[in-house]
């Protein structure tokens, strides 16, 4: 979600569109073969990029379970926060240095 404006509320929307879209294919179905044709779906998979050649395909089904993963991560952000807590002022995650 690139909106600065955008809330908790707005990003749990944005999940739920995103899982609506995914649950439409098969779930062992690999979402390259689908791509094309989606819109909110296809902006949530940029967020984890293109798997490596030597992984085996990503499934409609292993990303809607990520997607209910972060929905359920939302949920909990918004019984502490508030559903109108904007996103932008969440602390930025940070990967762990090697």
């Amino acid at each position: 979600m690139a909106n600065p404006k955008a809330t908790l509320a707005d990003l749990r929307r944005f999940l739920e569109i995103v899982h609506a879209e995914l649950s439409t294919f098969h779930e062992e179905q690999d979402v390259e073969e689908f791509r094309d044709d989606l819109h909110f779906a296809d902006q949530y998979l940029d967020e984890w990029g293109k798997p490596d050649e030597d992984h085996s395909p990503i499934t409609a089904g292993y990303r809607a379970e990520c997607v209910l993963d972060d929905f359920e991560s939302v949920r909990e952000l918004i019984e502490k926060l508030s559903p109108s807590y904007r996103v932008s002022r969440l602390p930025k995650w940070k990967p762990k240095s090697k």
